[in-house]
């Protein structure tokens, strides 16, 4: 057998490398949307035999029934409206991101029940008297009460 020749592979740019990142998010984020905050190993083994295999559907009284396989969580939702502000604004402005996220969220057309109707109501509209505006309390980070303190999600601020 003659020897193999691979070619030399170029280190990825950094804007490859942030392009690899943002894909990745948004793929990780679908592919565990039915499996998304089960942290029970006997549920997720009762649900999923053999693990997840990624892309399942959110069953009836899971955080997100309704959505579809393929959909974002709630968090890839957040981070395309990000992406989105980043674009159009040509920076990160707090103000623009945090409203279109409560404009999405309370909007009709939006499917994730987890937010529309539960954790994310509470967490604004229990802050509303601490904050100017609810968009502060998505852009600056969760109020202390919160169990959202600390997440990936919050983007934080000093004063």
């Amino acid at each position: 057998m003659g020897e193999r020749h691979c070619p030399t592979t170029q280190k990825p740019s950094v804007a490859d490398r942030i392009s690899g990142a943002v894909w990745g998010q948004f793929v990780g984020d679908a592919f565990c949307l039915g499996s998304h905050w089960i942290y029970d190993l006997a549920e997720l083994e009762q649900r999923f035999p053999g693990g997840p295999q990624g892309f399942e559907e959110p069953v009836a009284g899971h955080y997100h029934a309704g959505k579809r396989p393929g959909d974002l969580t709630h968090y890839g939702d957040g981070a395309l409206l990000l992406l989105r502000s980043l674009r159009e604004r040509s920076r990160f402005d707090a103000s623009d991101f945090g409203s279109r996220f409560v404009s999405l969220i309370e909007s009709p057309g939006y499917s994730d029940p987890i937010s529309r109707q539960g954790y994310w109501k509470y967490w604004v509209l229990d802050s509303v008297d601490t904050v100017e505006k609810p968009w502060q309390i998505i852009a600056y980070g969760c109020p202390r009460k919160s169990p959202m303190v600390g997440s990936s999600f919050s983007v934080r601020f000093p004063s």
